[in-house]
C-alpha cells in the first residue's frame, strides 16, 4: 500500500523542529554560559528571548498569511537561512544591544519562519481525519530535538565555550533544513486548507476576530506563553541553583523534552479516539503536577525530583498542547487558516515575551522563583477552563 505523501509532510515537519525548533530551547543552555561570562542580569539577559517571543507574537499574521498565499516551500528554507545567520552573528555579541538585534530579532524571525506556526498549518492542510494524531506525531520533533541536542550544546559550550556552540550550532541548521523543506515540501493535492468547521459558512480573518472563539484562544496562548517561555528560559539555571549540576540541569531539560514528544503523540493519538476534553484534562492535571514539584525542590532538592518534574510536566505540557494545536484547525479550519492561525499566535508572542523577563525580575528582587511557580500553576487552570469554554461552544467532546 502507497504511504499517504501527507505522512512524509509530517515527518519534514518532524525534522524541522527538531533542529530548528529546538532553537528556543537551547537558549536555556546558552544562557548560563552567557551570564557567567558577560555578567548581565538575568532579567536583561532573559530579555533576549522575550525579543524572540515578540518577533513571533508580531510575525504571526503576517508568515501566516504569506503562508497562505506561497506555500511552505518558500517560507521554510527561507526561516532556515535567517536563523542561521541569526545565530552566527549572535556568536560574536560583546553587548546586550547586539544580543537583543542578532538574537532576540534575527533569530526570533528565523524560527517564527520555520516553526510551530507553518508546520502546525502545512500538516493540518494534509489531514482531516487523524488531525491531532499527525499534529502530535510532528510537534514530538521538537521535544526529540531537545532531547538530543541540549546536552549536545551543553558539551560543545564545556569543551569549546558558548560562542563556537553557536556557530556549530548555525551550520547544523541550515545544512539540514534549506535542503529538506527545498526537496520534500509540497503542497496538498485538491485541497487549499483544512475543512471549514462545523459552523457551515467558511471563516475569514475578520470573522474570526469577531468570535468569541478567537479571543479565548488568543487569551490561552498568552497563559501558555508566559508559562513555557519562562519554563522554557530559567529551568536550567533554576536546577543549578539547588546545587544540581550544570550537565545534569541541561539533561533533565532533555528528558523533559522526551516526556513532551510521548505526550504530543499520545495526547494527538487519543484525543482523536477518546475526545478532546478527557485528554486535556488529564494533560492540565500532569502539567500541574509537575509545576507543585519545582515548589519541592525548592525546599528540599533530592535527587529524583528533577526527573519526576520532567516526567509529569513534560507529559501534561504535550498532551494539552496536541489538543489545543487540533483545536484550532477545528474550530478555524479552511482556506485562511495560516492567517488566522498565525493572529491568534500574538497572544502567545506577547506571553512569551513577558515570561522570561518577568521570572528573571521575579528572582533579581525576591531570590527565588516560587513566585514565578505559583503563577504558571494559576495558569494551567486557567487555560484548562478556557479550553472547556471553547469546546461548549464549538460542540466539541
Amino acid at each position: 500500500m502507497r504511504l499517504y505523501y501527507g505522512w512524509v509532510i509530517v515527518g519534514v515537519s518532524f525534522l524541522t523542529l527538531a533542529v530548528g525548533g529546538s532553537t528556543t530551547a537551547s537558549f536555556s543552555v546558552y544562557y548560563v554560559a552567557i551570564l557567567k561570562e558577560m555578567g548581565w542580569s538575568r532579567a536583561d539577559t532573559a530579555l533576549a528571548f522575550s525579543l524572540t517571543m515578540l518577533v513571533f507574537a508580531l510575525g504571526g499574521f503576517p508568515i501566516g498569511t504569506l503562508l497562505d498565499r506561497f506555500g511552505p516551500r518558500r517560507l521554510l528554507p527561507a526561516g532556515a537561512l535567517v536563523l542561521g545567520v541569526g545565530l552566527l552573528l549572535s556568536s560574536g555579541v560583546t553587548r546586550l544591544w547586539e544580543l537583543y538585534l542578532f538574537y532576540g530579532v534575527l533569530v526570533g524571525l528565523g524560527i517564527t519562519l520555520i516553526g510551530y506556526i507553518p508546520t502546525t498549518v502545512v500538516i493540518s492542510r494534509w489531514f482531516e481525519r487523524q488531525r491531532a494524531t499527525a499534529l502530535g506525531v510532528g510537534g514530538a520533533g521538537r521535544s526529540l530535538g531537545n532531547l538530543l541536542l541540549l546536552p549536545f550544546y551543553q558539551g560543545l559550550i564545556a569543551e569549546l565555550g558558548w560562542r563556537s556552540a553557536y556557530r556549530l550550532q548555525a551550520v547544523l541548521i541550515a545544512a539540514v533544513l534549506i535542503p529538506l523543506n527545498l526537496l520534500l515540501q509540497r503542497p496538498p493535492p485538491q485541497r487549499t486548507g483544512p475543512p471549514a468547521s462545523p459552523a457551515g459558512d467558511e471563516w475569514t480573518g475578520p470573522r474570526a476576530v469577531r468570535s468569541v472563539e478567537f479571543w479565548l484562544f488568543t487569551a490561552l496562548g498568552f497563559l501558555g506563553g508566559i508559562n513555557i517561555s519562562a519554563v522554557t528560559m530559567h529551568q536550567v539555571a533554576f536546577l543549578v541553583d539547588q546545587g544540581y549540576g550544570a550537565y545534569l540541569a541541561a539533561t533533565i531539560a532533555g528528558v523533559l523534552s522526551v516526556t513532551s514528544s510521548a505526550g504530543n503523540i499520545a495526547g494527538g493519538f487519543l484525543a482523536d479516539r477518546w475526545g478532546r476534553r478527557a485528554i486535556y484534562s488529564l494533560g492540565a492535571v500532569a502539567a500541574a503536577g509537575g509545576v507543585v514539584v519545582l515548589l519541592l525542590i525548592q525546599r528540599d532538592p533530592l535527587p529524583l525530583l528533577p526527573a519526576l518534574y520532567a516526567i509529569c510536566y513534560g507529559l501534561g505540557f504535550g498532551m494539552t498542547g496536541s489538543v489545543t494545536t487540533a483545536l484550532h484547525a477545528d474550530v478555524f479550519g479552511g482556506r485562511h487558516f495560516g492567517a488566522i492561525f498565525g493572529l491568534i499566535q500574538l497572544g502567545s508572542g506577547l506571553g512569551g515575551v513577558l515570561g522570561p523577563w518577568l521570572a528573571g525580575w521575579i528572582f533579581d528582587h525576591l531570590g527565588s522563583y516560587a513566585l514565578a511557580f505559583l503563577l504558571i500553576l494559576g495558569n494551567i487552570l486557567l487555560r484548562w477552563a478556557g479550553v472547556f469554554a471553547i469546546m461548549a461552544r464549538a460542540k466539541i467532546r
